[in-house]
């Protein structure tokens, strides 16, 4: 099944995986299907591992792919308490959401849907893979 099945997204940035594909489901994805390597944090882009257990080697990487949701949570935590506490936004606060706001829209509405290319087969997450939210993120961060 692996070897007939291309691992490519056909209209948007939802790429079918060989454990949920299903051509005649709307995307081409059975969200039905239940993932055999773990299950998805639901709201991230995020694979928990089966069998995944705190401090382990999976569980500190499982730690570290919610980290830049944490730092955006973070900032716009920090500009909200900012127009409140403030009157205002700093230039600092407004660049950087700025940024996440443009890379986010960039990399999920246009580059993902030009490229669909699909995760890993051992993913449990829908959209596609490539390019990296997390690795344009963290590259921004610093």
């Amino acid at each position: 099944l692996l070897g007939a099945m291309p691992l490519i997204c056909e209209a948007s940035s939802v790429c079918p995986l060989p454990w949920n594909a299903n051509a005649s489901m709307p995307q081409g994805i059975d969200p039905a299907a239940v993932c055999p390597f773990g299950r998805r944090l639901q709201g991230f882009d995020v694979t928990i591992p089966s069998g995944t257990v705190p401090f382990s080697v999976n569980g500190i990487c499982v730690f570290w792919g919610v980290v830049p949701f944490a730092v955006v949570g973070a900032a716009v935590a920090d500009a909200a308490l900012g127009v409140f506490r403030l009157g205002g936004i700093g230039t600092r606060e407004m660049s950087f959401l700025v940024f996440v706001l443009v890379m986010v829209g960039l990399n999920e509405g246009v580059f993902k849907v030009i490229y669909r290319q699909a995760r890993p087969s051992e993913s449990c997450n829908y959209s596609c893979g490539f390019p990296s939210g997390h690795a344009v993120m963290s590259v921004g961060f610093f």
